[in-house]
């Protein structure tokens, strides 16, 4: 699960990234999770173990999601803003050390 967390942090740049990750958690959160309770209730009537399923279900469809992700990221078609972030902050250090010299 880290693992996962570290990469959708990696997808938003820093000016944004806590209020990018907070947003998209909490609301998958409280879409999936706030909704599984009515869903395992209505799908218990047709079968013992669609609950189950559902879950599982869910759990696969994140991972696929994960995968995909990566692979766009990999190949250049999401932006990876952590390496971005790092060369930024090096020029700022480096322009406050012309300044202060």
């Amino acid at each position: 699960l880290g693992p996962l967390y570290l990469l959708i942090t990696e997808i938003f740049p820093t000016e944004i990234r806590v209020l990018g990750f907070g947003l998209t958690f909490n609301l998958a959160y409280s879409y999936v999770g706030g909704t599984a309770s009515l869903v395992a209730q209505a799908l218990d009537g047709y079968s013992p173990v669609a609950p189950g399923l559902y879950a599982a279900g869910v759990g696969a469809l994140s991972a696929a999601v994960a995968v995909v992700a990566r692979r766009l990221r990999a190949g250049g078609k999401l932006p990876s803003y952590l390496a971005g972030a790092k060369a930024a902050a090096e020029a700022g250090n480096a322009a406050c050390s012309e300044a202060t010299a």
